[in-house]
């Protein structure tokens, strides 16, 4: 079985996204282009699964999104991988919410603990509307970049659930199905993001661009600092950009760059 863990969307929406890429479409482009049923935001690839995992799979993935509550994502923008003059992937962004950061994570941290390699590149998440077919040459793609400025899509979401969910290949493409809904958490809680400068690291215990994670029951507002945390970091994880440190109750993303904010950016969703 061919798995991945997914944010699902409303099928209207889907069908309004793919209504907003009419134009690009019609460039006539060797991409071969996602179908409205079938657009969502890739959690996890999981890859090719024994029948017999899901269960394992389902039980770290309820660990890994509980104390998660429904949260609004907006999807607008859109975009190329690696760039709109040699792409592979064209995608449309989604908003790169702490929440949904750590949820990545978490997730992450899950599907390590049953030997899934973890993802060796930062978290950017997206929705693809197309794959550039094997054999496009780069003069296919002359003008992407504006054509993808032009279009016009911003919509908000509301985030319920994270699936598991199979592709099945077929020669008419893909078809997937939901295996299994893991509903968010409704009980609040508090995101808090904090900027750490590269030369106070040392206080953290880190190299330059390393990370740290560690669970704790209770960060007091007195405590979110640098120093503050010394005291709570523990272990690492591949993730070079950011980190988070996670309670029920209070959540730590400590991104590591030139400056520092003047006071914890705190966030309810």
């Amino acid at each position: 079985m061919r798995l991945f863990i997914a944010i699902n969307f409303p099928a209207e929406m889907r069908e309004r996204l793919w209504e907003a890429c009419a134009s690009l479409r019609a460039t006539r482009r060797p991409v071969r282009w996602v179908r409205a049923d079938l657009l969502h935001l890739t959690v996890k690839f999981l890859g090719e699964i024994d029948e017999g995992r899901i269960p394992d799979i389902e039980a770290h993935l309820r660990e890994a999104v509980e104390g998660t509550r429904a949260f609004q994502l907006q999807v607008r923008e859109f975009g190329a991988f690696p760039t709109a003059k040699h792409p592979r992937v064209l995608w449309v962004g989604c908003e790169e919410l702490p929440v949904l950061e750590l949820l990545y994570d978490s997730v992450e941290r899950g599907m390590s603990a049953l030997e899934f390699a973890m993802e060796g590149r930062p978290f950017r998440p997206h929705v693809t509307i197309g794959r550039v077919a094997r054999g496009a040459r780069k003069s296919d793609f002359k003008g992407l970049h504006r054509d993808l400025g032009a279009l016009d899509f911003f919509e908000e979401a509301s985030i319920t659930s994270v699936d598991v969910m199979q592709s099945v290949l077929s020669g008419d493409g893909p078809r997937y199905a939901r295996l299994v809904a893991v509903a968010s958490d409704e009980r609040p809680h508090v995101a808090v993001a904090v900027h750490v400068r590269a030369h106070e690291l040392g206080l953290l215990g880190l190299d330059h661009g390393a990370v740290a994670q560690s669970d704790f029951h209770v960060l007091s507002p007195a405590s979110s600092s640098s120093h503050g945390f010394a005291s709570l970091l523990s272990g690492s994880a591949a993730n070079a950009s950011s980190t988070w440190v996670r309670s029920h109750t209070v959540r730590v993303l400590i991104r590591f760059g030139p400056g520092i904010l003047p006071s914890p950016t705190i966030s309810s969703k």
